[in-house]
């Protein structure tokens, strides 16, 4: 990556595209962000990888590469194929190249070579502790996302983090660091939390092994997420104030089986803020768990 002192090599007509960005984050920061190389995996069809794609396309990375592993069809705005999801991110920014691959074995072929590798769904890819180790080995920045019906969450795994951030007094950038617990210390192999303590990861953690569920008795699952989570508030001592109601959770699990794309669209929004942060190098990241409430409206980060 470069440093403040770089020369920007953009083309002419890219500065005049990029003009925006380049005041808002500097040139230094939008070269960078120009020679980044995105893997996105997993369920890139969806709305949420949708959503994801044209945010990293718009901050205009260098190439962005489709990784389709149990993907879902017909959900996503950018079209039904792949073909058409290429299409619509090209004529959203002519300079970003796409590529389209199939199948895990491609992934891990790609990632390798990443400059960040961003996952759709926490159970979407089998080989994902595989894809997080080589992240972490090759210090490629790991971003795992996922929308389940009214809420969402998006984990950050970056290894050890530097980043600049303005100090408010003296308007000096000031570097900072941040060393990430590792996805392989946070998730088990079927990409559920091993020991989760706080509310949002319990409920994401439940959540997972829910929709894993074959049961078509939806009524039966509601039921069994409410007590399952309510049973990991008592061990783990959240108190009163921090847990979600029963009402609440059953609302989340009714709606589990569905994409509801304002969800997806929020959700995707941090998503991909949190993708340019890393490939710019400019702001504080999440550290590093977000997860979103749509019935309450909130927002919350937790440290895993």
């Amino acid at each position: 990556m470069g440093t403040d002192g770089e020369a920007l090599t953009l083309s002419t007509e890219e500065a005049a595209v990029y003009d925006r960005q380049i005041r808002l984050w500097g040139a230094d920061a939008q070269q960078r962000m120009s020679t980044s190389r995105v893997v996105v995996v997993g369920r890139v069809r969806s709305n949420l990888g949708n959503e994801l794609i044209k945010n990293i396309c718009l901050a205009g990375v260098s190439s962005i590469i489709l990784c389709s592993v149990n993907d879902v069809e017909g959900q996503g705005f950018l079209g039904d194929s792949l073909d058409e999801v290429r299409n619509s991110v090209q004529d959203i920014n002519r300079f970003v190249k796409v590529d389209i691959f199939e199948g895990e074995e491609a992934a891990a072929n790609e990632v390798k070579s990443s400059t960040a590798v961003c996952l759709i769904g926490f159970d979407s890819v089998p080989s994902i502790m595989s894809i997080a180790k080589s992240c972490r080995q090759g210090g490629i920045g790991l971003f795992v996302g996922e929308c389940i019906g009214l809420f969402g969450a998006v984990f950050l795994d970056l290894g050890v983090r530097s980043y600049a951030e303005e100090d408010k007094d003296s308007g000096r950038l000031i570097e900072k660091v941040i060393d990430y617990t590792s996805y392989a210390d946070t998730f088990d192999d079927m990409g559920v939390p091993k020991a989760p303590t706080a509310p949002g990861a319990i409920a994401l953690g439940e959540m997972l092994r829910i929709k894993s569920n074959s049961s078509e008795d939806v009524e039966e699952l509601t039921v069994a997420y409410a007590r399952a989570v309510a049973e990991m508030y008592e061990r783990t001592g959240v108190n009163g104030k921090q847990r979600l109601s029963e009402q609440h959770l059953r609302s989340f699990a009714h709606a589990a089986r569905t994409e509801v794309p304002p969800v997806s669209a929020i959700v995707g929004g941090i998503y991909g803020r949190e993708v340019i942060k890393y490939l710019t190098g400019k702001d504080e990241p999440l550290n590093n768990l977000f997860f979103f409430d749509a019935i309450r409206s909130t927002g919350i980060v937790e440290c895993m």
